[in-house]
């Protein structure tokens, strides 16, 4: 069993001195992030939200500039309820910590796999660097068996310098241990 637990933000890594290298590479995995909150697992066409949003936004700015309060409100319009951790169906959060800020999210996963009575137990703690402590992220957390494709178990919402987590996982099903 392959546990996934980190966010995709954090491959991206800041490179001193290459400023434009950076701008590209923060604004690629914005857009990735977008997708992957926006996204209905279920689905037949899982990404059909964030290519909605494409869509009106190519429709509605067609020859004129887009600004990043228009990605935000396009964004809030059909945002997932796991995606309003602030409530108030704004998504303030999310872009004031990864586009008008300048700081890289870095992670370190401590954690530990013992078998359980009905799976697998995997407690582990998620600690964050070079952010503030109120730096608020959706972790998703994933299970992959050996040649299985990786199940997602939901998003957990991550605040702070480090946080703790139990899950049990049994093949592709979450189970209580």
């Amino acid at each position: 069993m392959r546990v996934r637990w980190c966010t995709e933000s954090a491959k991206f890594v800041a490179r001193p001195g290459r400023l434009l290298e950076n701008i590209y590479g923060k604004g690629a995995w914005v857009f990735h992030m977008l997708r992957v909150m926006l996204q209905a697992p279920a689905s037949k066409n899982p990404d059909e939200r964030f290519i909605g949003v494409l869509h009106s936004l190519m429709e509605s700015h067609r020859y004129r500039a887009l600004s990043t309060e228009d990605l935000q409100k396009a964004v809030e319009r059909v945002m997932t309820p796991a995606m309003d951790l602030e409530g108030g169906r704004s998504m303030d959060w999310f872009f004031e910590q990864f586009v008008r800020s300048t700081g890289v999210t870095a992670y370190e996963l401590e954690y530990t796999v013992r078998p359980g009575p009905k799976g697998f137990l995997v407690r582990g703690t998620l600690i964050q660097k070079n952010v503030p402590d109120d730096f608020v992220l959706s972790v998703p957390i994933y299970e992959q068996a050996q040649g299985a494709k990786p199940v997602l178990f939901g998003p957990r919402c991550h605040v702070g310098r480090r946080d703790f987590v139990s899950v049990c996982f049994r093949g592709a099903a979450q189970a209580a241990c």
